[in-house]
């Protein structure tokens, strides 16, 4: 049986008397305060700090009076950013060990570090201030609270991705949900270094590189896929022309032939631009080879037509939990854009659209690695056909959720390996024999 998940708990009696003190002081403060004259927008003006700062400092200085063991500065920075920013947001957006924020109740914020999800030190001091915290992330795309839907999209500049979900469809209070783009990635050369897989895997992968074979990275959500593109798309020759479609752009691309488009939600100044809507424009710009991040619609049969028309090696993102799965999946999603078109049509060019599924997993303990490798070997009339190349078997459950395991080949040799051979290409085979 998998381990049950487990949330580990951060906050101590020392820090709930914090909040207890941060309460105080912002009751203390409203006394004082025009709530209605308080910043709505974000960032907010630098007059703003300055007069609200010397306010609450006063506020503060009532509350704490003479008493020792409480850092007075950080206590006014707490309750400042509540006053005028993001509140406890502002901690950890700028802390670089977290990557992502849930902000479920203004007394209950979940953060993760190194994949584990921790209670956050930090809350909110009461519902107010986290509504008031959604309305200035909502006035950063140009909504106020007559306009504002129920669920919004808020990006910054540096790519972090925030989620606002209003009540009613919030239950109680605003939700709120900010995924951090990671500021390096992984280079492929250290997958296997750091057990995402194995020394045959990464050979093979950096074969498929050089033979601009098209990959399909499935995987559940969070579970590394977006990683695993990054560190394949690096090592993409200088020379080919990369266009990347990004639901959020955060692939770093260092080839000076790469181009990145992005797609954005509606705003009140003009309509949402949508994956189907960019992967119409990428094929205008006469790309080599196309990574798309992810595949979620009718998106799927224009990369489908873009990889069999030319841009080989191009690669792409989708959930599913294996490679069979993430077939159908693709399967399903080009049969829902197109009309008139058979299975049987759909099978032979999702097989010539597509050489090579790489699945990802993410385990209990946080830890990452790539569970299958499979090639796409033709289709039928009734499915694609596909062979597995490597697999990770899991050995039973270590502590704290680890899965020990090993990274196993099929024996199985690739077509296209064979077919290169036969070219005269000198290639390792022995990397499918255990």
């Amino acid at each position: 049986m998998p381990p049950r998940p487990h949330l580990e708990l951060v906050r101590d009696l020392e820090n709930d008397s914090w909040t207890e003190h941060c309460r105080r002081v912002m009751e203390l403060f409203m006394t004082r305060f025009d709530p209605r004259d308080l910043p709505q927008t974000y960032p907010p003006e630098p007059e703003w700090r300055e007069r609200i700062y010397g306010e609450l400092s006063r506020c503060v200085d009532q509350e704490l009076g003479r008493q020792g063991g409480i850092d007075k500065n950080a206590l006014l920075d707490q309750v400042a950013n509540e006053a005028v920013a993001l509140g406890p947001l502002e901690f950890y957006l700028d802390d670089e060990s977290v990557t992502e924020i849930h902000v479920n109740r203004h007394d209950c914020i979940v953060v993760e570090r190194d994949g584990q999800l921790l209670a956050g030190e930090y809350g909110y001091t009461s519902v107010d201030f986290l509504y008031l915290t959604a309305q200035r992330l909502l006035s950063m795309i140009g909504h106020t609270p007559a306009t504002a839907p129920l669920h919004s999209e808020v990006r910054f500049g540096d790519g972090t991705l925030v989620q606002v979900v209003l009540p009613p469809v919030a239950v109680g209070s605003p939700l709120i949900v900010v995924r951090k783009p990671r500021r390096q990635y992984l280079p492929l050369e250290d997958f296997a270094s750091k057990g995402l897989c194995s020394p045959n895997m990464l050979s093979f992968l950096e074969t498929c590189l050089d033979a601009r074979r098209s990959i399909l990275i499935a995987g559940p959500n969070g579970s590394g896929r977006s990683s695993l593109l990054n560190a394949l798309a690096a090592k993409i020759p200088e020379g080919a022309r990369i266009v990347s479609v990004e639901a959020t752009a955060m692939l770093q691309l260092p080839q000076r032939t790469a181009v990145c488009l992005e797609t954005q939600p509606a705003t009140p100044y003009g309509p949402a631009i949508d994956l189907e809507s960019l992967m119409n424009t990428a094929l205008r710009l006469r790309p080599e080879r196309v990574l798309l991040d992810p595949i979620r619609g009718p998106e799927a049969n224009l990369f489908m037509q873009a990889t069999a028309a030319g841009a080989a090696g191009s690669i792409a993102v989708i959930g599913a939990l294996g490679a069979q799965d993430a077939l159908r999946r693709l399967e399903q999603l080009a049969l829902s854009s197109t009309q008139g078109f058979s299975g049987r049509a759909i099978y032979d060019q999702l097989a010539r659209a597509i050489d090579v599924v790489v699945v990802m997993h993410r385990f209990a303990d946080g830890s990452r690695r790539i569970v299958e490798i499979a090639e796409v070997c033709g289709a039928t009339s009734s499915h694609v056909d596909i062979e597995t190349l490597f697999t990770y078997e899991t050995q039973g459950m270590g502590d704290a959720g680890a899965s020990p395991g090993q990274f196993l080949a099929s024996g199985y040799i690739p077509r296209f390996y064979r077919e290169l051979e036969s070219g005269g290409v000198r290639l390792n085979s022995d990397i499918f024999r255990d």
